[in-house]
């Protein structure tokens, strides 16, 4: 058994075609129109707010006499997130891996239904060593982190005993170990470290951050999420600029001065 801690690697996001767009803005009569945007996601995202209503310039709407003259930064924060206009956060997404982390948080995870999609390492397939994440909780009390490591590799002794006598490694027959990995990981604990794909628009994405890093959270699905958080304001900060920290039980946790988008 090794004990184990939640890493979180971004590896993906969404991207604009520049040809597309330089088209569409050709075909409005804006070719020239432009952005400060410090990524494509912050690019697109203000090109969806405006194309709600014709704001690229004052000829493509009757009813302006201004188009806010705001900068990408200003325009996201103020004129679409202080406004609660979270739609405009729903067509840009990001992807990530977590790996080292429980079935526990993976549990939590998935609840995120809406702007979301997960693919979870397989219980069925897999089978490797035993991880386990142990929460502070435990790890600040020699005597309970003790037990909880005996406990742990007790389990993981006895999983191995009922893979020698199931002769699993002794076929090549994949379908049938299949079905024994799948009878066989019955045993193993919640806890037990896994990875998760996971892809969301920013509206979920800011929402998950906030539920997750919540003081009331889980230890380990907090450490998970603050990573998240400080990745997303690094890589985006126009969409996460209202984000803030305060430290709580050795902790951060993030709430937006803007909740709720």
């Amino acid at each position: 058994m090794k004990i184990v801690t939640p890493r979180v690697f971004v590896i993906g996001e969404s991207v604009a075609i520049q040809e597309g767009l330089e088209g569409m803005l050709d075909h409005l009569g804006v070719p020239d129109w432009q952005t400060d945007a410090t990524s494509d996601t912050e690019k697109l995202s203000e090109i969806a707010g405006k194309l709600c209503y014709m704001s690229f310039d004052t000829e493509l709407n009757a009813n302006l006499t201004r188009t806010g003259g705001r900068n990408n930064m200003e325009y996201l924060q103020q004129g679409i997130i202080a406004t609660k206009h979270g739609s405009v956060l729903e067509h840009t997404t990001v992807n990530f891996v977590l790996l080292d982390v429980s079935r526990v948080l993976t549990h939590e995870l998935v609840r995120h239904g809406d702007g979301t999609a997960f693919s979870q390492e397989s219980g069925r397939y897999v089978r490797r060593e035993l991880g386990m994440y142990i929460p502070g909780i435990i790890r600040d009390n020699p005597e309970l982190l003790a037990g909880f490591i005996a406990a742990a590799e007790n389990i993981e002794q006895q999983y191995n005993k009922l893979v020698e006598l199931s002769g699993i490694n002794q076929t090549t027959d994949f379908g049938w170990k299949k079905k024994m990995t799948s009878a066989l990981r019955r045993v193993l604990p919640e806890g037990r470290a896994n990875a998760i794909f996971f892809s969301a628009n920013h509206r979920a994405i800011r929402h998950i951050i906030q539920m997750r890093t919540d003081r009331h959270a889980e230890e380990e699905v907090r450490r998970a999420f603050v990573p998240v958080f400080h990745a997303m304001r690094e890589r985006y900060p126009a969409i996460y600029a209202d984000g803030r920290s305060t430290e709580v039980d050795g902790i951060e946790e993030i709430r937006f001065d803007h909740e709720k988008v």
